[in-house]
């Protein structure tokens, strides 16, 4: 009897003793299923077992690199529809300002005025001068650059927006400056845009 008492003593021990080392361990677990899952993705690279807790580490890297990842592209698409092209920027060698020759009947030439040399009013008097020689003043204000007025301008620029060189070399003319560029866009409003330089009271148009 107590050699059958001690057999059933020494089963249930074993018994106890198995079940316990069948519990899963969640922290190996968790590092192999992290290890098999960088795996799939990383087949040529054998993967050591993973510290306690580095599973948890990889998962935090990958939310933070893909939430970066999602900021800069949000970032880039807005920037890519709120400018559909970018305008080609180039010099128009003009040695000599040339004569100026009024605008015909039938041509419209959109102009922009903008000021940026600071003068008080001086957008709305080159606009009033521009209407007395038909052109079609559609917008004036002031100067902006990256979105802040700027009253630093030097010299006063003429600005081709639509790819027709013409009218902004007519501008130019009225205006008496050779310092001309072409921004020419496929979507532009505009044919030519006037920046006010501090150099103004020097231009034919304000004489």
């Amino acid at each position: 009897m107590a050699k059958l008492h001690r057999r059933r003593l020494d089963g249930r021990a074993s018994g106890n003793s198995s079940r316990h080392k069948s519990r899963p361990e969640p922290v190996r677990n968790s590092a192999r299923s992290a290890r098999r899952q960088w795996s799939e993705f990383f087949p040529n690279i054998q993967f050591r077992k993973l510290v306690p807790g580095t599973s948890v580490l990889i998962n935090l890297a990958v939310i933070v690199c893909g939430i970066w990842c999602l900021y800069w592209g949000t970032l880039w698409v807005q920037n890519i529809l709120a400018h559909p092209s970018s305008p080609r920027e180039e010099s128009v060698a003009v040695e000599e300002v040339p004569d100026f020759q009024p605008v015909p009947e039938g041509v419209r030439i959109r102009v922009e005025v903008l000021n940026g040399c600071g003068v008080k009013g001086i957008a709305g008097e080159l606009t009033e001068k521009l209407r007395e020689q038909n052109f079609d003043v559609v917008s004036e204000g002031n100067y902006k650059s990256n979105g802040r007025i700027t009253w630093n301008i030097r010299e006063t620029i003429v600005i081709d927006r639509i790819g027709i060189p013409g009218h902004a070399q007519r501008v130019a003319a009225f205006m008496g400056t050779t310092n001309m560029i072409q921004q020419a866009r496929s979507d532009s409003l505009l044919d030519v845009s006037i920046i006010l330089g501090r150099d103004y009271q020097n231009l034919e148009a304000f004489r």
